[in-house]
Formats: C-alpha cells, sequence, structure tokens
C-alpha cells in the first residue's frame, strides 16, 4: 500500500492517538493530512513523519481554519481524500453544581459541533470518493465517576 494516492485528515493529531494515528497511516503510504493547533505541534510532526505528512493548522472550533484546510486539500490534485479521522476532544472533571457553564459550552463546541463542522465540510468529498468519517470518542462517553 506505500505510495498510494489515498489521503486522510486526522483532527487533533498533535499528541496521543491523533498523532500515534497521523504517524502510522504515514508510514502506511497515505498522505496525510494532520490537523493541529500550533506552530509547534505543526514543526515536531514534520520532523516525526515523511514528506506525505502535511500538518494543518485546525481548530475545529473555528470555521476559518475548516475552510483554509478544505482549499489546502482541493488544491493537492495528487491525491484522493478518503479519510477523516474526527479525533480532536476535550474533557474536564468536576462537581456540576462547581462547574461554570462557559466549560460546559467549550466541551460542546469542540466536541460536537467541532466534529459537526469538519464533517459538513469534508462530507462532499468523502463521498465522492467512496471513503469514511471515524469518530473517535472517550470511554467517558459510555460511564463515569465520582465528579466525572
Amino acid at each position: 500500500m506505500k505510495g498510494n494516492k489515498l489521503s486522510v485528515l486526522i483532527t487533533g493529531a498533535s499528541t496521543g492517538i491523533g498523532r500515534a494515528c497521523a504517524l502510522y497511516l504515514d508510514n502506511e503510504g497515505y498522505k496525510v493530512y494532520a490537523g493541529v493547533r500550533n506552530s509547534e505541534d505543526f514543526d515536531s510532526l514534520l520532523k516525526a513523519g515523511s514528506d506525505r505528512i502535511q500538518p494543518v493548522i485546525l481548530d475545529v472550533c473555528e470555521d476559518e481554519d475548516v475552510e483554509n484546510t478544505l482549499r489546502t486539500i482541493l488544491k493537492d490534485k495528487d491525491n484522493t481524500l478518503f479519510g477523516l479521522v474526527n479525533n480532536a476532544g476535550i474533557g474536564i472533571s468536576g462537581l456540576i453544581e462547581a462547574t461554570p457553564m462557559t466549560e460546559l459550552k467549550r466541551i460542546f463546541e469542540v466536541n460536537f459541533f467541532g466534529l459537526h463542522r469538519v464533517s459538513q465540510a469534508f462530507l462532499p468529498l468523502i463521498r465522492k470518493n467512496k471513503g469514511r468519517i471515524i469518530n473517535i470518542g472517550s470511554s467517558s462517553s459510555f460511564m463515569s465517576g465520582p465528579a466525572l
């Protein structure tokens, strides 16, 4: 599969599962658009990956970042966007009575609306190329403990 023309966009690729997925798919021969939110993570992925990995500044809460990423991918005529991995996400812990509404709104902005924003923007390309969307979540979606 090395050197194929398929590409994948991964959100939340700065660290953890997103970064591991980006480097794995890069190693498997995919062109990887790795969504990060800062230049340090951008540079780190450039150093860690091959010439197939293309970090992009992508905050899933920012329409402009999503639009810029879409333009970047559309300019690349040598690749076919086949996959979207929605990995960006945040979590908090705390008692409901002590958790400010702004923190709860931020979670929904990233984890729900961000996923929707990115999926909606890239779905036409994914559909055209008969690709797949993968949503990565947390085990916290299925179970919770005290103050979670």
